[in-house]
């Protein structure tokens, strides 16, 4: 900036926008006692002499220093706000420097606009598409009057001034011949890792490059080529001691944040890399190198990725997982238990004792030979049908033998089993004696030729011509008989 009111008003209203503020009075300079060129301003001090900006932060470049002194005639000052974070001051002055306006005759400032290091000499701005913008607050600095004239500071000797290399630096920076990342070949794929080897060899290639799709719990290698535009020519990038470049695996929140190594070195770029295993979470994610530091191009690299589930055929086997050996045992000896009871119970000895359901029939044994099964009442009243005369003879059909009057023709034998397999089919379905169920029908007897005794309840079968009626009450007489479930009961 000129010192000159109108220039100041036009770039006091611009840089109120970035929140860079000037002086209000147009005719104000910083002033130092401590530090100005004691032979161009021995009596005003307003050509300030100071050495060369230093780093911002210890992890941030400096492109504006390399030692010397830097002459600054007739400065004006800058206040930077605090609301912006695009703001970087290059040199700020010394903590004895202040504003003051030559025209003002008094002898002490009773309200500066500003002193000491709230002061900045030199500012920059770097929008966030990279843009930038440098205020200076002495046009004269750039003069080839200054580039090597020769100054001396109140407490040195007399030196050439670095004017001409500063301007350099500065333009240089301003108008992007220096500090501007280039991103080249951005890379990721599965790879697996031997622990045999270290460093880089350890980690070689599967697949094919830049997938769009992983596996949960893959190792994943990510590599990005990275130059430095210096002037005239692409020259490897190198960060700086203090600094890291991350690489972010992010869904809505990074579930890593991995340093990125220098793996190889071109004579143009550098390729840094890093291998870490995917979480075991699925969904859409990005591979995110987000690299914002001031002096630098924003460098922000963003690949999306799907990240899947396990296949049926990829999760491990049940042998594999050692938490799961309790629950595999349990099931073998589960199964080896039931095999050693079935075994035990099919294998009885020849004498074994069979329990009876009532304890006053006599006991038997498996050494005395079992009765002859008798048929269900269904069976043997088909068999009764088949041999009767009104079917054999007669050669009337089974079902109409069973209806009058072809009824009354059969055997009492078949009466009496068409009686008791209708009260069978009946008791089914008898709320009565759906605990009990029906009582086993006898019908050894009836096989042998006897005549048959009560057949259901206790309730007297029949009571018509040449049958025998039963009342319930005729001499009990014990006898174990097999009923049509095949199990020995005793019925008296």
């Amino acid at each position: 900036m000129e010192n000159e009111p109108s220039i100041i008003y036009y770039f006091s209203q611009q840089n109120l926008r970035l929140d860079v503020h000037l002086p209000p009075d147009r005719t104000s300079l910083v002033v130092d006692h401590f530090n100005y060129d004691t032979i161009s301003a021995g009596e005003k001090h307003d050509v300030l002499v100071l050495p060369k900006p230093s780093a911002l932060r210890s992890d941030v470049k400096n492109y504006f220093g390399s030692g010397g002194l830097i002459a600054f005639p007739r400065v004006v000052a800058q206040e930077l706000g605090s609301a912006s974070q695009l703001l970087t001051p290059i040199l700020r002055a010394p903590e004895t420097a202040y504003s003051y306006n030559p025209r003002e005759e008094a002898e002490n400032v009773a309200e500066p606009f500003a002193v000491g290091s709230q002061i900045s000499l030199v500012s920059s701005m770097q929008a966030r598409n990279s843009a930038r913008f440098t205020v200076l607050g002495s046009v004269e600095a750039l003069e080839d009057a200054w580039f090597d004239r020769t100054v001396q500071s109140p407490e040195g000797k007399a030196v050439k001034t670095s004017n001409r290399a500063f301007a350099k630096s500065l333009t240089g920076w301003t108008f992007m011949e220096t500090g501007v990342l280039k991103v080249g070949k951005v890379e990721h794929h599965l790879s697996t890792i031997t622990d045999s080897k270290s460093g880089n060899d350890s980690v070689a290639q599967l697949g094919y490059l830049n997938p769009k799709i992983y596996r949960i719990k893959n190792d994943v290698t990510f590599n990005i080529e990275m130059s430095e535009y210096s002037f005239d020519h692409l020259s490897p990038f190198t960060v700086f001691p203090n600094d890291k470049l991350q690489l972010e695996f992010t869904m809505l929140s990074p579930f890593h944040r991995l340093d990125l190594q220098p793996i190889f070195t071109t004579p143009n770029s550098t390729i840094y890399s890093a291998t870490f295993r995917l979480p075991d979470q699925h969904g859409i994610f990005s591979f995110r190198v987000n690299y914002k530091r001031p002096f630098l191009t924003n460098v922000d690299v963003k690949r999306e990725v799907t990240v899947r589930h396990f296949a049926h055929d990829e999760w491990p086997r049940s042998w594999k997982i050692s938490a799961g050996w309790v629950w595999i045992a349990g099931i073998w000896v589960t199964i080896l238990g039931w095999v050693a009871q079935i075994s035990r119970l099919t294998k009885q000895p020849d004498n074994a004792i069979v329990v009876q359901r009532y304890p006053s029939a006599a006991p038997l044994t498996s050494s005395k030979p079992s009765p002859q099964l008798t048929p269900t009442p269904g069976a043997a009243l088909a068999d009764c049908l088949q041999s009767s005369e009104c079917v054999l003879i007669q050669r009337n059909q089974p079902s109409d033998c069973l209806r009058p009057p072809l009824l009354d023709t059969l055997p009492t034998r078949c009466q009496q089993l068409k009686r008791g397999y209708g009260e069978c089919k009946r008791g089914m379905i008898d709320m009565r004696k759906r605990f009990r169920g029906n009582q086993p029908i006898a019908v050894s007897k009836e096989l042998e030729g006897e005549k048959p005794g009560q057949l259901y309840a206790g309730a007297g079968f029949s009571s018509g011509d040449g049958v025998k009626a039963t009342s319930g009450h005729e001499d009990e007489k014990v006898e174990t008989v097999v009923g049509v479930d095949g199990e020995r009961r005793v019925v008296r």
